[in-house]
């Protein structure tokens, strides 16, 4: 009788593969454990000085690996936790580099560079009084010697556009004052910080642009005015100072000042579809109805995917008496954005300056069901209902809108509707 194998064929191709892939994961775990032990093994200063490198290369997660050797052997190191911090910053690890800023100021509290950095973290994670708190005790820290490069973001737009060191940044921190006042809403205190960075750097339009902003908080559009200009003289092509004049012009219906602005934004860059919109609804507002439509053409050109560039065309349309082509744009609007309460109103008034009540009132409905609260589609649906299937029907309408604060539909219920 024959006897069988103990290992059938497949199952030695089995066991073989098994085997090679057990060898390849320990030849895996050793290469790793190899590598911890060659990182523990080498001095508190070495790791520091790999880990700096590294830093310095832009490779954060492996600066990270040797800063950690260098405190797991010496948790006394200070410097590593400033350098491990600002590389978890590089990583967008916010929440374990204020943990490592913290740890170091708490070994080291009057370590001016840290304090710096803490600042900047503090006031980027919107955490103003803290951040305020580290910037006024950086003023009263002795300044040593660094080389230790900081990148300044620009607090009103994405991106990087100074670099600072810790050494000579007096001006930077009151700037940095001056925008953590500002936004605490103590306007008053912020200005006499960008006072004092601007007496310091009178060449840097940032400095003004910010201050700008803090007299727009205290209501003083004068002086806003005067430092938006003045930050356009030392940058012409400046498009946050155009863009901050440009709005508070339209804010407070100065639309010549609007129109002159966007224009010569216009004039530097003619690719900004928000110029033209700006200067648009500008126009419109000094009821110059056919340069707005222009102007919305070009946005248009240049973004057709915003809806509100439509819905804007639309409205220069309907004042110049296209209602078929403010029709279509207002249809598009919502096409792009099908939520767009204020398409559906401004669609269905041209429909009743097409005689289509019945379906200006069915758009009438859809706007009120985006937006429960919206008095003038009340009032503007009670009227198409009076005129379409009369004064009943419409007077609820009527009366929900006066509620809601439309003063035009007392004079109307006082006329039509029945007590």
């Amino acid at each position: 009788m024959a006897v069988l194998s103990h290992y059938h064929p497949m199952t030695r191709i089995l066991t073989v593969i098994i085997n090679l892939v057990v060898v390849n994961i320990t030849l895996t775990v050793t290469a790793q454990d190899q590598q911890r032990r060659d990182l523990l093994f080498n001095s508190t200063e070495k790791n520091f000085r790999l880990g700096t490198e590294a830093l310095d290369d832009g490779k954060y997660q492996k600066a990270i690996q040797y800063f950690d050797a260098c405190l797991y052997k010496n948790h006394l190191y200070t410097q590593a936790y400033f350098s491990r911090a600002t590389a978890k910053e590089w990583l967008k690890q916010y929440k374990g580099a204020l943990t490592d800023y913290n740890i170091l100021l708490e070994l080291v509290p009057d370590h001016s560079e840290g304090t710096m950095a803490r600042g900047i973290l503090r006031y980027n994670l919107k955490q103003y009084t803290l951040a305020k708190e580290d910037f006024l005790k950086f003023l009263s820290l002795p300044k040593g010697v660094t080389n230790t490069v900081f990148f300044r973001s620009s607090l009103f737009q994405s991106g990087t556009d100074k670099i600072m060191t810790a050494q000579g940044t007096t001006v930077e921190i009151y700037n940095y004052l001056g925008l953590t006042n500002t936004k605490l809403k103590a306007f008053k205190q912020a200005i006499l910080y960008f006072d004092s960075a601007i007496h310091i750097n009178s060449s840097e339009p940032d400095y003004l642009i910010n201050r700008g902003i803090a007299h727009e908080g205290l209501g003083n559009k004068d002086a806003a005015v005067t430092d938006y200009r003045a930050a356009l003289l030392l940058d012409p092509g400046n498009a946050l100072a155009s863009y901050n004049l440009g709005v508070l012009a339209t804010r407070t219906s100065d639309t010549a000042l609007a129109i002159e602005t966007y224009t010569e934004v216009i004039q530097q860059d003619s690719t900004l579809a928000y110029a033209f919109t700006q200067r648009g609804i500008a126009k419109m507002e000094s009821q110059d109805y056919e340069g707005a439509l222009q102007d919305y053409n070009a946005a248009l050109k240049l973004d057709d995917h915003n809806p509100e560039n439509w819905l804007n065309r639309g409205l220069a349309k309907e004042k110049l008496g296209d209602f078929a082509g403010a029709y279509r744009d207002f249809s598009q609007t919502i096409h792009l954005k099908p939520d767009h309460d204020k398409a559906y109103l401004s669609r269905a008034n041209v429909l009743i300056r097409l005689d289509k009540y019945e379906e200006a009132i069915q758009n009438y409905d859809i706007a009120l069901f985006y937006y429960p609260s919206y008095g003038l589609a009340y009032f503007n649906r009670g009227i198409a209902k009076h005129n379409y299937r009369g004064s009943p029907e419409a007077c609820p309408d009527l009366q929900k809108a006066l509620e809601l604060g439309i003063q035009n539909a007392a004079p109307i219920i006082k006329k039509i509707c029945r007590d």
